[in-house]
Parts: structure tokens; sequence; C-alpha cells
């Protein structure tokens, strides 16, 4: 059985962007981008299991027990995803730009569609579906960029 892991250990580690001023080190948008794109790859790599609460002791031979919270994998993805979508939406093409206005729509009406009758489970899964589609229609409009290229120009 695989050893369940921290919140910590799970959760990436980010660096200061404001801490990078002054060093040799230069952060541009393209390494930004691709850093999300790897978070989300890395996210998708996982189960996405649905969230759920877990009892444990506290460590250091206390008896008092405690909660804590595993989180959904189908939220972390989609967020994901749409963090990406809100980096990229500034330099969207004719193309992305109708895509994001096609899947955004659909998402809006999965929101009026479950959630407002309590149905959070049908919400989660289908949303991770429509989020997976805009997931491959970012990463085609950064293909289109030329973004994946070793060494490419920003626009």
């Amino acid at each position: 059985m695989e050893s369940e892991k921290t919140m910590e250990e799970e959760t990436e580690k980010i660096v200061d962007v404001e801490s990078w001023k002054g060093s040799s080190e230069k952060v541009s948008y393209k390494d930004i981008i691709l850093k999300q794109i790897s978070r989300i790859t890395t996210i998708s790599s996982k189960e996405l299991t649905h969230g759920w609460w877990k009892k444990g002791l506290v460590a250091g031979g206390s008896y008092e027990t405690i909660l804590q919270y595993i989180s959904d994998g189908r939220e972390s993805y989609s967020r994901a995803v749409e963090v990406l979508h809100d980096l990229l939406a500034p330099k969207f093409d004719k193309e992305m730009e109708a895509a994001s206005t096609k899947l955004n729509k659909q998402l809006a009406n999965l929101y009026d569609k479950y959630v407002e009758k309590e149905e959070k489970e049908k919400y989660r899964n289908e949303r991770l579906e429509l989020q997976r589609f805009m997931f491959q229609y970012l990463c085609k409009f950064c293909e289109r960029k030329n973004w994946f290229a070793e060494t490419s120009e920003e626009d």
C-alpha cells in the first residue's frame, strides 16, 4: 500500500517571483506558462479522486485525534487549468478566443444545472471533462504560438 504524503509533501513549492529581482536568473512569460502546464500534467497523472476527511493521531505520543482534508483531485485539476487559461487569455488568437467562449458557456451551464440542485459530484465530474477539453485547446494554442520549441520568441 502506498504511503500517505502530508499536505506539505504534496504541495509544490512556489517561488516568490519578487525574490528573483536582482538575480541573474530571469523568469519569462513562457517559463510561467510551461511551469503551469507541468503542474497540470503532474496533477492529471494521479488518480483524480474526490476529497475526503482523514482521521489521525497527533505525532509525539499524544492521543489527540486530528482531522486532515485530502484535496479533491478533480478540483485541483480544474483550478490549475483555469489558472493557465487566465495566464494565456491576454494572448489568445481568434481560434482560442472562440473555444474559450464556447467552453466557458458550457461550464456556466453546468454550474446552473448541478450546483443549484446540490448535485456537486455530477458537477465536478462533468466540469473535469470540460476542463480536459480546455487544457487540450490551450496546449494547441501554445503549439500554434511555438512555445513548446526549445528556442522561441514570445509574441
